[in-house]
């Protein structure tokens, strides 16, 4: 069997904010380096500077639920009943 008839793209998902929940979106374009367009351009860090995700930050990442605009530049983090608005910049894909 051929790649052309096995292989069927059916959702593109993105994480603009690298360990928190994805966005899925209708198209993208790849970056200079073989990744996609606005997938994990943003982090997480603390006061350290250190990047947090779910391996080092555990419960503290996994318990953050992000939510995108409709175009997945306006978005908003909750943490039980606390919950910021952000806009991530227009070059987001």
């Amino acid at each position: 069997m051929s790649l052309s008839e096995s292989a069927r793209l059916t959702r593109i998902r993105i994480y603009p904010i690298k360990s928190l929940d994805g966005v899925d979106i209708d198209r993208v374009a790849f970056n200079g380096l073989g990744g996609l367009s606005g997938d994990r351009e943003y982090q997480i860090i603390d006061e350290l500077g250190r990047v947090l995700n779910a391996k080092r930050a555990g419960e503290v990442i996994t318990r953050i639920r992000a939510r995108y605009g409709s175009n997945g530049r306006v978005m908003s983090l909750q943490r039980g009943d606390s919950e910021g608005r952000f806009w991530l910049p227009d070059d987001l894909s």
